[in-house]
């Protein structure tokens, strides 16, 4: 193995870490949360799936990176599951290792973003069922919403956090360019750093470091909104999306 390639592969390692250190974060979060709340159901309450469900999206990354490390810049790996392994060549295994990775990456920002913008419409629609054309209007005016207008404390930075990981995932969902309606460039200043999206442009800053210091700001601020009064003095929040039980291997489809 070449020293680049062993470089590359240290990286990703370090980056399995990282997932995996935010992962028992959002573990604990739940379970504290639970200890305190134990009336509140752990599989249908939104206070305690949105843990779950971000525990979830942090463990599929963890698998696909630690397959892609482990074995999709293996020969034997190749040889064993082509019917001709000399169809691929060492640069084509590569290029197959790097597009998994970027994958993977893709998948984190879209599967959390997704956990968070469901679990924040329940919250909203919880406490005020007509605030938001009854939590249907875009994320933004959701969570702009929640956090400013029916929290007790509105969360530091809440809103920007929230801003900034909404801007990467749309940039994301563009293949990387920046691009919305109003034809207008975008800018977010968090943690002290200006991040600016313009228009027709490719944004290169959401790197890992980037995203999973976004995601484990994301389980931080979740634990906030669940814990504040107006959010835990609600009997039951109903996640209608939750199951009380989950299939064995080979019962239903994927």
């Amino acid at each position: 193995m070449t020293d680049s390639k062993t470089q590359v592969l240290a990286q990703v390692e370090t980056i399995i870490r990282r997932v995996q250190e935010i992962t028992d974060a959002v573990n604990q979060s739940r379970d504290r949360v639970a200890v305190v709340h134990p009336d509140w159901n752990i599989v249908e309450d939104a206070r305690l799936t949105g843990f779950t469900m971000l525990a979830a999206v942090l463990g599929s990354t963890k698998f696909a990176l630690t397959f892609s490390n482990r074995y999709l810049l293996s020969d034997q790996w190749w040889s064993a599951n082509l019917e001709d392994p000399n169809s691929m060549s060492e640069k084509d295994r590569g290029l197959a290792w790097y597009n998994f990775i970027q994958f993977t990456k893709v998948g984190l920002v879209q599967f959390v973003f997704a956990g968070v913008e469901s679990t924040f419409r329940i919250l909203l629609r919880s406490i005020d069922p007509l605030a938001c054309h009854s939590g249907t209007a875009e994320f933004k005016s959701i969570y702009e919403s929640l956090l400013k207008s029916k929290l007790a404390p509105t969360p530091l930075q809440g809103v920007e956090l929230l801003d900034l990981f909404r801007l990467v995932r749309n940039t994301v969902h563009n293949n990387g360019v920046y691009f919305h309606k109003s034809g207008k460039d975008a800018e977010v200043t968090y943690k002290g750093t200006n991040y600016i999206f313009r228009i027709g442009q490719p944004v290169d800053f959401y790197g890992w470091d980037l995203i999973l210091l976004l995601v484990e700001d994301i389980r931080q601020l979740l634990m906030q909104v669940v814990s504040d009064p107006i959010i835990a003095l609600q009997s039951q929040i109903k996640n209608p999306a939750t199951r009380n039980s989950y299939p064995e291997v080979g019962e239903s489809e994927p």
